[in-house]
This record gives structure tokens, C-alpha cells and sequence, in this order.
């Protein structure tokens, strides 16, 4: 069984198997109150109802507090733009060099 895993806004990551969420427990990416979403019945429920919390062999140090997704930074936006503006030049450089030489050729004959 997986699940997706909500963040405050709402958005959707996953889906995840219990042994990757019991994962990311242990490294405080996933909280009691995390609410988890099930891929096949679109239930939603408290990560605490499904998952066990209490590991005795968990030491604080061992802990990290991340999350378990990644949402794109700015930057990732930014250089995709860059990327297509970029290509968009390399095009139209392309048609003033090889096709303006050629027009004026032909209004010469």
C-alpha cells in the first residue's frame, strides 16, 4: 500500500510505501499531524493513525529535519527560461545570417 504525502498548501508527493514514510520519520520528515493520502482509495488520514511513531532505537542525533520532497527552487525556473530564450535567439540568428545574405542575392538577378 502507498501513500502521497500533503504539504501545508496542499500540494502532492509520492506515492510512498510505508517502509519509505517509517523512513521518513525517523528523520523528521514526516510529522504525527502530516496527513497522508491513500493512492487507491484517496483516503486521507493522520500519518500517526497509520504509521508507528515510537522507535526506542531512534537516537536524537540521527534525526534530520528535511522534507520528503523537493519543490523546484526559483533558480530551476530562471535557468528554464534563460534555456528557451537562449534557443530562441540561436533561431532567429539563424534566420538573419542565412536568409537575408539570400534575399539580397535574389533581388540582384
Amino acid at each position: 500500500m502507498t501513500y502521497f504525502v500533503l504539504d501545508n498548501q496542499g500540494n502532492r508527493f509520492g506515492p510512498y510505501t510505508i517502509e519509505e514514510l517509517e523512513h521518513f520519520i525517523v528523520e523528521r520528515r514526516v510529522l504525527e499531524n502530516t496527513v497522508l493520502v491513500n493512492s487507491n482509495t484517496e483516503e486521507r488520514v493522520f500519518a500517526k493513525d497509520i504509521l508507528q511513531f515510537q522507535n526506542p532505537n531512534i537516537a536524537p542525533h540521527q534525526m534530520a529535519s528535511q522534507t520528503p520532497y523537493q519543490m523546484p527552487n526559483s533558480n530551476y525556473y530562471h535557468n528554464n527560461q534563460s534555456q528557451n530564450n537562449n534557443f530562441i535567439l540561436i533561431i532567429v540568428s539563424f534566420i538573419l545570417i542565412v536568409f537575408f545574405p539570400l534575399a539580397g542575392i535574389i533581388h540582384l538577378l
